[in-house]
């Protein structure tokens, strides 16, 4: 019985995994496209994702959810079903941590003037109230989409998830630098 020893010239079979120099240990991560591929709850070198510095910085417990788009048109159930999840304790500094929990407040709070708005047109009553109702719920919308847009600025977003990995982007170029070497 003979073995074939392996073709040292050959392409690897499998992504071969180094040390990382300030861990010690080796991480499961690459660039794919724009994204960080990275297997789910990676802990991630101490260097902010958003500015890449590596001072000041904070842990942030996130969960990221990812539905693909083609369950999204079937509705709740399918988008539950087919519905992928991770978790990841984010190293960000205290300021750009500040900026994230400033953004989800803000999108949080966008619906707050379709209330007033809809609460005025029910005391106002008649066409004016409605028409006052219906400009809230336009308004509202436009305010939510607009603080979307916005917001992806200062977080770090899943781009898809599956079974044992994420993308993630919106990282700063030195924390990619600092994590996948380039």
């Amino acid at each position: 019985m003979s073995y074939a020893q392996p073709n040292p010239y050959a392409a690897p079979q499998y992504p071969q995994q180094y040390p990382h120099p300030q861990l010690g240990y080796a991480i499961d991560a690459r660039m794919d496209g724009d994204a960080l591929r990275t297997a789910n709850g990676t802990q991630l070198p101490d260097v902010c994702l958003k500015c890449g510095v590596r001072h000041d910085l904070e842990r942030r417990h996130q969960k990221f959810a990812f539905v693909p788009v083609w369950a999204r048109f079937f509705g709740p159930l399918f988008q539950v079903i087919f519905m992928k999840r991770s978790e990841f304790y984010l190293p960000i500094c205290r300021s750009c941590h500040s900026n994230w929990k400033k953004w989800n407040l803000i999108a949080g709070v966008t619906w707050l003037p379709f209330l007033l708005f809809m609460f005025l047109g029910i005391a106002i009553g008649d066409e004016i109230g409605a028409a006052l109702s219906g400009l809230g719920l336009l308004g509202c919308f436009a305010a939510l989409i607009v603080t979307l847009i916005l917001r992806v600025k200062h977080i770090v977003v899943a781009k898809k998830i599956d079974g044992t990995h994420s993308w993630l982007t919106k990282i700063h170029p030195a924390a990619l630098q600092a994590i996948v070497g380039y």
